[in-house]
């Protein structure tokens, strides 16, 4: 702020004073933020633009869209590389070694040390033989092949997989019987396979 003389009546006055105290000569400039323009003509419609939560909900919809989108790719794309794999297609890795064994050893093997059962088994396919007890489904009507141990109570439980539900349904107890498991362990003092095929 500075001390300018009024070009009429030759006063000081401030440089933003609005006008001159003595003459009333206007001084300072109107600033443009006081000047108003409209662009509209007076009583026409005002247009409405989209707001501010509309557009959060169109790309909120976007988003979730592309999400959809990306995760349906991901899912087709996983299946694919599942099925190339399971029928031998493309670059795969070697398969597991298997770990052969019968159901009165593979009892014995966990009742005399289960940590190392479990360790001898991991990472391979369990190919079990042995002479069917029962042939039985579990709570979830999956089937059951029983292989006789020495214990007969506790048999070797051999949970098939859905597609090997109608070779069960020509079994006959005592027959004699390969199977092979992706997983083996021990459950309630039994060995207990899972995701099981018949061997031919």
């Amino acid at each position: 702020m500075a001390l300018i003389q009024c070009p009429d009546c030759a006063s000081q006055v401030s440089d933003v004073a609005p006008s001159c105290p003595k003459c009333g000569r206007p001084i300072a400039p109107v600033p443009p933020a006081a000047v108003h323009v409209t662009t509209t003509a007076p009583g026409a419609p005002k247009k409405k633009g989209v707001s501010g939560l509309t557009t959060l909900v169109i790309f909120g919809l976007l988003g979730w869209f592309i999400y959809g989108m990306a995760t349906s790719s991901s899912s087709s794309s996983s299946s694919s590389i599942s099925t190339a794999s399971d029928h031998g297609d493309g670059n795969t890795s070697a398969p597991k070694p298997i770990y052969a064994t019968t159901a009165n050893r593979l009892a014995a093997e966990y009742e005399r040390n289960e940590v190392a059962a479990d360790d001898a088994m991991k990472g391979k396919v369990v190919r079990v033989s042995g002479t069917i007890q029962a042939i039985d489904k579990d709570f979830m009507d999956n089937v059951v092949v029983n292989l006789a141990t020495s214990n007969e109570f506790m048999p070797a439980r051999m949970q098939m997989v859905d597609a090997e539900k109608s070779a069960a349904a020509h079994l006959s107890k005592g027959q004699t019987i390969d199977v092979e498991c992706d997983q083996m362990s021990r459950v309630v003092g039994s060995p207990s396979g899972r995701n099981c095929r018949f061997v031919n």
